[in-house]
């Protein structure tokens, strides 16, 4: 379990990491792994026990990151598309006054 200090360190380091990595494909797995190596601190000085997430766990990823990217990526472009109807369709209510 994390304690509520490492709780806030990983909002912190993910809601960075998230707006640093912004339009990059498959930027959730840079994003993940910038997330676990905070949390466990310095992966050099960490010992295997102290680690919260091992490192050894970082190659498998990849493999489930690429499902979840594709409905991150359909999510966002949903999302998009949703925002630039609602934006349309109240500048011609505007336009119409």
């Amino acid at each position: 379990a994390l304690t509520p200090v490492e709780l806030v360190l990983v909002a912190i380091t993910a809601t960075l990491a998230a707006v640093g990595a912004a339009g990059i494909p498959s930027a959730g797995l840079v994003t993940m792994v910038i997330v676990i190596q905070a949390v466990n601190g310095s992966v050099l000085s960490a010992s295997p026990e102290q680690q919260i997430i091992p490192v050894a766990a970082i190659g498998l990823l990849p493999g489930v990151d690429r499902l979840l990217d594709m409905m991150r990526t359909t999510v966002n472009v949903w999302g998009d598309c949703v925002v630039a109807k609602v934006v349309t369709h109240r500048s011609l209510k505007l336009a119409e006054q």
